[in-house]
């Protein structure tokens, strides 16, 4: 905050001039935990301003990350779009089948790559490689019966590339339906 913008009255809301970027009064929330007190002012301009009375001087590029997880928490970045898919293939309903290969990654030569596979269609065997380090997916169908192979590589996970859709639409086709309720049954 500018020295002077706001200070507390009376040990609670602040006392502020206007919106810093318009000038308008802006609307002020507030939370207390553990931490103490701290404030959100909300513009009809969009700006977003904290008021921390324990700590008048206190001043931040992430006013509502600092009102959401209080001064001096770090937001983790978020976790890679691979990473959450393996983590959620690995439990319950789906829990697939994922082996490590020790060998490099094609895309950036890291050595954590798991593979599982799969009967996407009938006489179709699915091969599904992917990186943890990069999110490099490879996928070679091969069909049993017309003894054809077709091979597959990306890495676009947003929009997939036709490799990420092929794991994705295996990952998630092995997910079990839930058990039936024995009770009910009876």
């Amino acid at each position: 905050m500018d020295e002077g913008h706001a200070e507390a009255s009376g040990g609670s809301r602040p006392q502020v001039a206007g919106c810093r970027s318009c000038g308008r009064p802006a609307k002020w929330e507030s939370i207390t935990d553990h931490l103490g007190e701290l404030w959100l002012a909300v513009c009809g301009c969009g700006r977003l301003d904290l008021f921390l009375p324990d700590y008048p001087q206190f001043d931040t590029d992430d006013p509502l990350g600092v009102y959401l997880n209080g001064p001096g928490r770090h937001i983790l970045p978020a976790t890679p779009p691979w990473i959450r898919l393996f983590q959620r293939s690995v439990e319950e309903p789906i829990c697939a089948n994922w082996r490590y290969l020790p060998d490099p990654c094609v895309a950036c030569a890291a050595s954590v790559i798991f593979g599982t596979q799969a009967w996407p269609h009938p006489g179709v065997n699915g091969r599904y490689l992917l990186c943890l380090n990069c999110g490099q997916v490879t996928v070679n169908y091969t069909n049993i019966w017309q003894n054809r192979s077709e091979t597959t590589s990306g890495a676009e996970w947003a929009p997939p590339c036709p490799a990420v859709q092929r794991l994705r639409g295996c990952v998630y086709r092995l997910q079990r339906p839930p058990a039936a309720d024995t009770e009910a049954n009876e």
